[in-house]
């Protein structure tokens, strides 16, 4: 049977990109020019003149704080910035309408990226939204000023998204790519960072893929810890799933050791050549580096252009030693909100009976056992992949 009769049709997932504040618009602006994903984008601003840039585009812009602003930025007000949003929370309100999982984006240490993202992710949070934060802090040449207002926004929106994804500016300097990059450059490679962690969240929910990968799971992931803290780790290399995984896992981006992890996303993505081999080893890699009771749902994409390279993308969430702990979440539409998982021990279950016909899952999708913790093998103990495919190039004449 052909690759394409045997795809899944994934039930309609809406998700919808908040970019609040000048950073948030510049990372949207950068997802219009290349929107390869069915995802709304939206950028909230109280810069009348931004905005105009943004639209172009083709980014749905929603202005806020007109009568505090008068169309101009906020002048890095902190208060004004949430006012304006407060003030705008209907208009706020009714954009996220209908969404399943919202991100919100901003670059924090201004007046209206700190100021309104916490009350975009608060809507979100009121509405039983799933919602996922993905933030800057400035670059430490921006002042101490700026990075305490950072700080301070920061804080805010710890308690109010079910993930916050954090990445720290500086830590940009320390990949090796990027020691030489102009000014210019290194905004535009911060933007870039953002944009690959919503696309590698959004990618494993709507990709069709051979194996499906459910909606809830990816739920579960970002709601099953009491602690919002997530980390984000980006690697390449040529021909090798597993030495992209390392690098993603070594990465400066990523502030300590994936060992307390108990939730893992991996988006794989390299051409046709990628094998069941590679995605084997490199899972494997993540089971050994991780938290013996880590949940991980893995992501394939095929894609031809990357010429035998293969890129992995991690985000880690759940760690023991979360500490950004945020608020209950109201309940989602017709669902109860996920348990969050709690460091205490669990008691080994027993082994299920197995009759003589019971089939092994492919190595690659089973959680190995680890020599210094064995304990009993469980059903369903595996992560599903989802595999996006494309036509070869001669289906395309």
């Amino acid at each position: 049977m052909a690759a394409e009769e045997t795809l899944i049709i994934k039930p309609k997932v809406k998700i919808k990109v908040f970019g609040v504040g000048g950073g948030g618009n510049s990372v949207l602006m950068r997802m219009g020019r290349h929107k390869d994903l069915d995802i709304d984008l939206i950028a909230i601003n109280t810069d009348a003149k931004q905005l105009s840039r943004v639209a172009e585009e083709g980014v749905e812009t929603l202005q806020i704080g007109e009568d505090l602003t008068k169309g101009r930025g906020t002048g890095g007000n902190i208060a004004l910035g949430e006012k304006a949003a407060l003030d705008a929370a209907d208009k706020i309100r009714e954009s996220m309408s209908g969404a399943d999982l919202v991100f919100v984006t901003a670059g924090l240490g201004g007046g209206t990226g700190t100021g309104a993202a916490p009350v975009v992710a608060k809507i979100a949070r009121d509405l039983g939204t799933l919602s996922v934060g993905v933030v800057t802090l400035p670059f430490s040449f921006e002042g101490s000023r700026k990075k305490r207002l950072a700080n301070e926004g920061l804080a805010k929106m710890q308690a109010q998204m079910d993930a916050l994804i954090l990445v720290a500016n500086d830590n940009l300097m320390k990949l090796p790519e990027n020691r030489h990059m102009t000014l210019v450059k290194a905004f535009s490679c911060a933007d870039g960072i953002l944009q690959q962690a919503i696309n590698c969240v959004a990618e494993l929910i709507l990709t069709t893929g051979v194996i499906n990968v459910d909606f809830a799971d990816v739920t579960t992931i970002f709601r099953q810890s009491a602690s919002s803290d997530a980390l984000l780790g980006i690697g390449r290399s040529s021909r090798s799933a597993v030495e992209a995984v390392k690098q993603a896992v070594d990465s400066p981006l990523i502030s300590k050791s994936l060992e307390g992890a108990r939730g893992i996303i991996l988006n794989l993505t390299g051409d046709k050549t990628l094998s069941l081999y590679d995605v084997d080893e490199a899972t494997r890699y993540i089971y050994e580096h991780t938290d013996p009771e880590v949940n991980i749902i893995l992501g394939t994409v095929i894609d031809n252009s990357l010429g035998g390279d293969v890129r992995a993308t991690i985000i880690a969430t759940d760690f023991t030693d979360g500490v950004m702990v945020k608020d209950s979440p109201a309940p989602a539409r017709g669902e109860q909100a996920p348990q969050a998982s709690q460091p205490s021990a669990k008691p080994a279950a027993a082994a299920p009976k197995r009759d003589a016909f019971t089939l092994e899952p492919p190595r690659f999708m089973q959680q190995p056992t680890r020599p210094s913790q064995a304990k009993p093998k469980t059903e369903g103990a595996f992560a599903f992949p989802a595999f996006r495919l494309t036509p070869d190039d001669k289906d395309q004449k």
